[in-house]
């Protein structure tokens, strides 16, 4: 639902780009599913039983083109609920971002050796 550039950028604002790749990779895949959740939650506060029971439905049978197509037919305001969600989920991070650096900097492995020691 959300363009992974705007997570990958949203590392980097983190000041975590030292993070080899596979860390990055791992980092953009959770904030992806994070935003998902709350997008997911966000459409579902809006919506009755029988919606909700549909849109579950649609969720875990269909492919996820056939629920984008779903969902950009249900809720014609989707890029607007996204754009909401993955500010408030930027925001959140951004202002823990000193505990977040601490604690991926706490482990090295996850680093990103020196440009000379690279191969």
């Amino acid at each position: 639902m959300q363009d992974n550039q705007q997570l990958t950028n949203l590392i980097d604002e983190l000041g975590l780009s030292s993070l080899n790749d596979d860390a990055k990779a791992n980092l953009v895949a959770k904030l992806a599913e994070t935003l998902q959740n709350r997008i997911f939650v966000a459409l579902m506060d809006g919506l009755d039983d029988n919606e909700k029971n549909e849109l579950n439905n649609m969720a875990s049978n269909s492919s996820d083109e056939q629920l984008n197509e779903y969902l950009k037919q249900k809720f014609p305001d989707l890029n607007d609920i996204t754009t909401q969600e993955y500010e408030k989920l930027r925001a959140e991070m951004l202002e823990s971002k000193n505990d977040i650096t601490g604690m991926i900097n706490s482990y090295p492995e996850q680093q990103q050796p020196p440009q000379d020691q690279q191969n």
